[in-house]
């Protein structure tokens, strides 16, 4: 079944997460850690809310590690078990 990407449920853990920097959104940078993609879902939901984000799935062989200071880590179900 077809779920539009602003109705998944991780989208919307972005949105929520985004609501708590309403008006500062442009001044934070985001490191979305565990993201499965560049950008995860809830990532994007946060870059379409005017943040500064950064994507990064260890998992990957082709993910750079990030660098700088964040503002803000996000980490959802991010447990990885062999």
């Amino acid at each position: 079944m077809y779920v539009p990407l602003r109705e998944t449920p991780a989208y919307q853990k972005g949105l929520h997460i985004a609501r708590f920097f309403a008006g500062a959104e442009y001044g934070i940078r985001v490191l979305d850690c565990g993201a499965g993609s560049n950008p995860g879902l809830t990532g994007q939901a946060l870059l379409d809310q005017g943040c500064a984000l950064d994507s990064y799935e260890p998992y990957r062989s082709e993910a750079a590690k990030p660098k700088g200071k964040y503002q803000l880590v996000v980490a959802i179900e991010v447990l990885e078990c062999p």
